[in-house]
């Protein structure tokens, strides 16, 4: 996050930009839209403030969305109030509709590349399933040891509690 942000500074500075605001710094997955608070406090004050906005500056076009179609959609609204959409890292013409259309390709490419990776990790969590390995955090009260390669799930002091106030009631 850091080194993205210094790009865009950077580009901002090159370009004699003043950045009004930053959003983002916190983990937001770029796969979805509607639940991202960052972003979607982006959307809002750049459409609150479209007086003084011109450019929402990014690191690349999936830093934005990987959502494909429906991010574009969102980048068209954005320049349709007037501000437009700049991947600092790769420079598009967007003045122009084939400066659009490459962009909009770039968005395709985020949400298959963003599918691509879904189909590998759930692969590899299923083999490991059939392996008989858990696949994220125990449970709570439950603790995962992995010694020489084996996984262990065993109970915590939580979980001896959780299992007595069990017991009690039934």
């Amino acid at each position: 996050l850091e080194i993205q942000l210094e790009a865009a500074e950077d580009y901002a500075r090159r370009n004699k930009l003043n950045i009004i605001g930053h959003f983002g710094g916190k983990y937001e997955s770029a796969q979805t839209d509607q639940e991202r608070k960052e972003f979607n406090r982006m959307l809002k004050f750049a459409k609150s403030s479209k007086e003084k906005v011109s450019y929402v500056l990014v690191y690349t076009v999936d830093r934005f969305s990987r959502t494909g179609i429906n991010g574009a959609y969102i980048k068209e609204t954005l320049r349709q109030e007037g501000i437009d959409l700049v991947a600092v890292t790769q420079p598009t013409d967007t003045s122009n509709p084939g400066g659009r259309l490459q962009q909009n390709i770039q968005f395709i490419f985020s949400e298959y590349d963003n599918d691509l990776r879904r189909e590998k990790s759930v692969g590899g969590m299923l083999k490991k399933v059939e392996e008989g390995n858990w696949i994220g955090r125990p449970p709570i009260g439950y603790d995962m040891v992995t010694k020489n390669k084996y996984q262990t799930i065993t109970i915590n002091a939580t979980g001896k509690l959780i299992k007595q106030a069990f017991q009690w009631k039934y």
